[in-house]
């Protein structure tokens, strides 16, 4: 099997668990009870402004990580810090609990930013360029659809129980295991094929 396609189906993995939670995450604390919803503007502003200076933040430092250590150890680290993240948002139910959650999925998110893309453009062939690109960009759009399917079952879900939240956190729970799944799969890819060695 290339390497290509474990990036690909790894980078459909993450991203797809990452777009759910950023799609559900708000409407979860809205539909539970333990969260207040006078708290729903300051959390959305907070996750929005704080999460974006973080992934920057740890974007820039992972990138020269990256360099120094190799791409697919950050990938399985991602992966497994965003597992914990998710861990934290299912079994929390204060804000305290949701904040932890977001720091750790927004660091998750910062250093498989960089690493993931570090390690497409090791992949790619240099006459073929322009054509793995392409294949990145469909696995993450692919990704970012798929990540957005879980509402029917949060609805579906909450309908059979009677419960605002648990159809969320079944939909969490799934993207936790895609999150490790996509660890797992880099695995795959031979060190040789890219740069797992320390950079001097």
């Amino acid at each position: 099997t290339p390497p290509f396609f474990w990036w690909i189906l790894n980078r459909v993995l993450f991203w797809s668990a990452a777009i759910s939670l950023k799609t559900f995450a708000l409407n979860y604390i809205e539909d539970t009870p333990t969260l207040s919803l006078a708290d729903l503007p300051a959390v959305s502003h907070t996750l929005i402004f704080g999460g974006g200076a973080g992934v920057l933040l740890v974007v820039l430092g992972a990138g020269l990580l990256a360099d120094r250590i190799g791409r697919r150890p950050l990938l399985v680290t991602a992966g497994l810090l965003a597992v914990g993240g998710t861990l934290l948002l299912v079994v929390g139910r204060d804000l305290t609990w949701l904040f932890a959650a977001g720091g750790v999925l927004v660091t998750s998110g910062g250093v498989y930013a960089s690493a993931s893309w570090a390690l497409a453009t090791d992949l790619a062939p240099p006459h073929k360029g322009a054509l793995y690109l392409g294949l990145a960009n469909g696995a993450t759009v692919i990704g970012s659809i798929s990540g957005r399917l879980g509402g029917p079952l949060i609805d579906s879900v909450n309908h059979l129980t009677g419960q605002l939240s648990l159809g969320y956190l079944v939909v969490f729970a799934l993207a936790g295991l895609c999150f490790l799944g996509s660890s797992l799969v880099i695995l795959k890819i031979p060190s040789s094929t890219q740069r797992d060695l320390a950079q001097p």
